[in-house]
């Protein structure tokens, strides 16, 4: 018995000990963590973070998240959890009925939890419509609003019990986009209803299980859709991709399962096998090539990882959310902080905005108010009329020019930013949300 209660004890040691030792000589070689984890650095040092508390803080978070075997107790932790009581850890994951994944915030944006206001979406889409017509006019640049489908709207059915029970508040950022893109005259398309109104006859899925986004063949067939949409914009005729064959396979490619690594269980699922499109763009000489800007979300990703865009296009770049540049950012981070973007839009035929949500409302990020005010130079422009008062306050430009000092950004940045944030301002003051 005492030989047993030793064995016990050595084993129990053992275990505790292990981690820290597997630390400093790497027995096991753990496998990092995936998804938006950032390990925690060691604090520096010094008087002022001592006496304050700030170092013995971090120094304690920082020992916590390096100890030894950290991702594999967290796989373990998670997989107990999900197996059990189907709770994923994951930033924002919702586990649906059928074996459905969602983002919390998708399900609610369709529910209409952040509704901007109609006020807000009514002027933005005007501005659109101007910026559409004065780059048509002036420039022969096509611009085009391209409205990404959200999973919740396609398959509300397999909500978590306590979205079904509580229902829509009211009309969506996406809706109401659409209505008035529809009533001003916008360029658009709504993959929403296009994606809808296939969901009955498709031949394969459009959305994966374990991801938020379209499906590989969902991308390929919106690809199309938007080259149809172009050449009618433009009266060209376009390069389009030929479908050769869909193969189902369970070894997914990034977006398909991209929820599922990010629970980082110890057994990843594999609900179902997806379909994948193999094509190829036939050699045609007399096709047209225009070059394009994409100002998006990360829905963009299909068709630029797909080289859809590399054979569509002769020249393209990705603004990712108006801020980093691709394929700049691949090699070295690159934004459009950095640049004159105003000239460099210029050098493309065509423009495009995706998002999906109606980007909670902020259709094109900074972009679109930034280049409305840029090229709408008439008494209409909401932003210009602010721009004229600062201008003519002496006190207001003095403020001004500390401010962009302070920034690094010339004096006329400095005017349009705090236009805009005051136009801006006076459309969010009566929503709760904003």
């Amino acid at each position: 018995m005492k030989l047993i209660k030793q064995i016990l004890f050595f084993l129990i040691l053992v275990v505790i000990a292990f981690p820290t030792f597997n630390v400093n000589f790497k027995v096991i070689r753990s496998r990092p963590l995936e998804g938006d984890y950032v390990p925690v650095t060691k604090p520096v040092l010094s008087l002022k973070t001592l006496l304050s508390g700030e170092y013995q803080q971090q120094y304690s978070t920082q020992l916590e998240d390096s100890i030894g075997l950290k991702p594999e107790f967290t796989r373990v932790y998670n997989e107990f959890d999900f197996s059990l009581f189907q709770i994923p850890h994951s930033a924002w994951v919702v586990y649906g009925k059928n074996n459905e994944f969602y983002g919390e915030h998708y399900i609610r944006a369709y529910l209409g939890d952040y509704f901007i206001g109609k006020g807000w979406i009514d002027l933005k889409a005007w501005e659109i419509k101007r910026l559409q017509d004065i780059l048509w006019e002036k420039k022969r640049m096509v611009l085009l609003v391209m409205f990404a489908p959200n999973k919740p709207t396609y398959y509300p059915q397999y909500f978590p019990d306590r979205f079904l029970k509580r229902g829509r508040t009211g009309i969506s950022n996406h809706d109401s986009w659409v209505q008035k893109c529809a009533e001003y005259g916008v360029n658009y398309i709504d993959y929403n209803s296009y994606f809808l109104h296939m969901k009955d006859t498709a031949r394969y899925l459009l959305y994966p299980k374990m991801g938020m986004h379209w499906t590989y063949y969902g991308a390929y067939i919106a690809a199309d859709t938007m080259i149809r949409y172009l050449e009618h914009l433009t009266g060209t005729r376009m390069a389009h991709p030929v479908l050769d064959s869909v193969v189902y396979s369970d070894k997914f490619k990034y977006h398909d399962d991209e929820v599922m690594r990010t629970m980082n269980l110890i057994w990843p699922r594999k609900y179902k096998k997806m379909p994948y499109p193999c094509f190829h763009f036939p050699k045609d000489t007399t096709v047209s090539k225009p070059s394009a800007l994409v100002i998006g979300d990360s829905f963009y990703w299909h068709w630029y990882e797909e080289k859809i865009s590399d054979n569509v296009f002769k020249k393209h770049e990705f603004w990712y959310y108006f801020d980093y540049i691709y394929p700049e950012s691949y090699t070295k981070p690159t934004t459009t902080k950095q640049i004159d973007w105003r000239k460099e839009m210029e050098k493309y035929n065509v423009i495009m905005i995706m998002q999906v949500n109606g980007g909670a409302g902020k259709i094109g990020y900074d972009f679109l108010d930034r280049a409305y005010d840029l090229y709408d130079t008439t008494e209409l422009n909401p932003f210009r009329k602010i721009e004229k008062q600062i201008r003519g306050d002496a006190k207001w430009m003095e403020t001004i020019r500390k401010s962009a000092k302070t920034k690094g950004i010339p004096v006329e940045d400095e005017i349009q930013d705090n236009a805009i944030y005051l136009v801006n301002k006076d459309l969010l003051k009566l929503y709760k949300n904003y």
